[in-house]
This record gives C-alpha cells, sequence and structure tokens, in this order.
C-alpha cells in the first residue's frame, strides 16, 4: 500500500502541515516494499487550486491513502473519484499517524 502525510517539514519527526494543499513536504510510504521518500511540495505558495494540483501529484505518484489534518472539498472529492481514501489525523508526527492508521484508529474524511 502507498500511504502519503502531508508535512511541515522533510524529516521523520515533522509535525503535520495544517492543510493538505499548502503543505511543504509530501511523506510517501509504500509499505509492501519498505520504501519512503520525501517529495517537495510545488505548490505550496500557489495563488489558487493548490489542493487540486497536489491530488494530482499523489495521484501521479499511485497513491492509495492518504493522511493529513485538513482538506478542502474540491481535493477530496477528486482524490475519492479515483479511489483514493483521505484520512484525518491528530497525530503530530506521520509515524505517530502511521502507527494510529494500522491499528484502524483513524477517521475517513466523508463529504
Amino acid at each position: 500500500m502507498i500511504i502519503a502525510f502531508t508535512l511541515n517539514n522533510n524529516s521523520n519527526q515533522s509535525t503535520f502541515s495544517k492543510t493538505f494543499g499548502r503543505c511543504n513536504y509530501i511523506k510517501i510510504i509504500n509499505s509492501e516494499r519498505n520504501i519512503e521518500k520525501f517529495i517537495k511540495n510545488p505548490f505550496s505558495s500557489s495563488l489558487g487550486s493548490s489542493g487540486i494540483q497536489a491530488s494530482q501529484l499523489l495521484i501521479e505518484n499511485s497513491c492509495e491513502v492518504i493522511i493529513t489534518k485538513q482538506i478542502g472539498d474540491q481535493a477530496l472529492t477528486l482524490l475519492n473519484s479515483v479511489g483514493i481514501k483521505v484520512y484525518k489525523s491528530e497525530a503530530e508526527t506521520a509515524s505517530d499517524a502511521y502507527k494510529l492508521f494500522q491499528e484502524n484508529k483513524l477517521q475517513k474524511f466523508n463529504i
């Protein structure tokens, strides 16, 4: 499974960004291959549609799950339309959120 986290920095201790499309970095974990990588979000300072553009970036990276603090309706609709599940996390770090996800303790965002 390929899981994405929207973060402020490109470190495993980074906190979550307050918003989906304007996050500075995206951490992607491929749980089947045990591979992690960070991607700089080129849309973090866009004047508009940053959520849609970030969504397209995650689609291109074959993400199946996204864990974030907050997401707009348009980005959520786009992601849901292609089968990507979006979960809300109040955890401080991606590693904490990943553990909660594995324990099935995160709620999905709904439109």
